[in-house]
């Protein structure tokens, strides 16, 4: 009888302990979540004038493990051991996540532009994205966070003589961009598996337009300033086929090969969007400074809509063992459709094409090794036809990715293993004939995984 007290005593404070342990990283995760939110929309990633057209540079719908494979993620799956990623390229991933799954990450790019003889360097550097997934089932996995879809950060400057006037300067300036909170639920039967993710957009865009006239002229300069507020809802769709080689001509192998076909879809939607559209005339004072003279339009509250393309991604992978991955994947983009405030904005279709890799050089299971046998090494090459035309020529991309990533805090028993993740791209947009930029981007993240929700058991 007395056993049995001090058992039930010692699975009870057991059992609180365990509590208390999940409490704490709901705490700690709720607090990062809400801090870093507001860290995230005062930021700005991108310094490129491309980033003038439609809503921005498009930032590539994955995390850090997909950013060092050159985005590759519509056919990825997490590995039937630790660590998992979270893979939110194709909802259709989540059932196989088999840990409570934390990722956030820091992003910078470094930019050098390239025009008429002359070049530029910027830098900017940004909270990157905060997520957090979870196995509800053997066949439900489930996640939600927050990432940025698109950046705007451009300012740029162009000259034009107009008769009976002169020279006037044309300055177009923007800042801000598109970001999404994000609900992802994938659900496994056989083979397949099936995924939905339902995002809530909202962000700011705001667009400046300036003309300066020639001095002592008797002209007014203008400047028009157009602010457009995304909120909406936003849906997109996708589905895996996996199966396992572990034999070839009655021959056992020693590496199992993991074999998986993926596609993601998005419907064209209308998101709802409100316009702030304001017009003045102004001079500079002696330091630089705009000094309204009067006003030419104001505009409050106007109710728009955003109009975004259909989407549609097919990739294929190949996995052997723990050990490599090797996948490619080919995406389009109905850009030619998309319209804000009723403007196409002279876009193109798009298309990208992906070659990714990772290679870890001992298996997972392995403890009892050296430690850079332990690191995950990725590299990935991305070519791509922008949506972009300029000077009639559509603009493309070609990038080549490297990573690592790099274990901390392993566990044998599975409880925990956590990964910091580094990934390094260098690319080009344009050519000599155009406006040409050099781009450097570094994005470090990290990786926790956990074991969450086990019941308690008493003996």
């Amino acid at each position: 009888m007395i056993r049995s007290a001090k058992c039930f005593i010692l699975a009870s404070r057991t059992g609180r302990s365990r509590i208390s342990h999940l409490r704490s990283h709901f705490s700690i995760f709720t607090s990062a979540f809400l801090l870093l939110t507001s860290y995230l929309f005062s930021q700005s990633v991108t310094t490129s004038p491309y980033s003038r057209y439609g809503i921005g540079e498009i930032r590539e719908n994955g995390y850090s493990q997909n950013f060092s494979m050159a985005g590759l993620g519509t056919a990825m799956q997490n590995d039937t051991t630790t660590p998992f990623n979270i893979n939110l390229a194709n909802p259709a991933s989540f059932p196989f996540i088999r840990l409570t799954t934390f990722e956030t990450g820091v992003s910078s790019n470094t930019s050098k532009l390239f025009s008429n003889g002359q070049s530029q360097l910027t830098n900017a550097t940004s909270f990157g994205y905060i997520a957090f997934a979870f196995p509800i089932t053997k066949w439900w996995g489930s996640g939600f966070g927050l990432q940025p879809l698109s950046n705007v950060g451009y300012n740029v400057t162009d000259s034009k003589v107009i008769d009976s006037i002169g020279t006037v300067d044309y300055l177009y300036n923007g800042n801000g961009g598109v970001n999404k909170v994000y609900w992802s639920n994938g659900f496994k039967a056989g083979r397949f598996s099936f995924g939905a993710s339902a995002s809530y957009l909202f962000g700011l865009i705001e667009n400046t337009r300036k003309a300066i006239m020639p001095a002592g002229q008797g002209y007014f300069n203008t400047k028009t300033i157009r602010r457009t507020n995304v909120n909406d809802v936003y849906f997109d769709y996708g589905v895996q086929y996996g199966f396992t080689i572990d034999s070839l001509r009655h021959r056992d192998l020693r590496d199992n090969v993991r074999i998986v076909w993926g596609a993601t879809f998005t419907a064209m939607s209308d998101i709802n969007a409100i316009n702030n559209i304001q017009s003045e005339n102004y001079i500079l004072n002696g330091y630089g400074y705009d000094i309204p003279r009067d006003t030419i339009e104001i505009i409050k509250y106007q109710k728009t809509s955003m109009r975004l393309p259909a989407r549609f991604s097919t990739g294929l992978t190949i996995r052997k063992g723990d050990k490599l991955t090797v996948g490619v994947e080919y995406t389009i983009q109905n850009w030619s459709d998309f319209e804000m405030n009723k403007v196409n904005g002279g876009l193109k279709n798009s298309s990208k094409a992906i070659v990714g890799i990772q290679f870890i050089p001992s298996r997972k299971t392995d403890v009892n090794v050296g430690y850079f046998k332990k690191v995950y090494y990725r590299a990935g090459f991305r070519y791509s036809n922008l949506p972009i035309e300029f000077k009639g020529t559509q603009l493309n991309e070609a990038s080549f990715s490297i990573g690592f990533g790099l274990p901390v805090g392993w566990n044998k028993h599975m409880f925990q293993y956590n990964v910091l993740n580094i990934g390094l791209e260098v690319g080009q947009r344009g050519s000599n004939t155009m406006l040409k930029e050099q781009f450097f981007n570094v994005l470090l993240g990290i990786s926790l995984n956990d074991r969450w929700f086990v019941k308690t058991k008493f003996d």
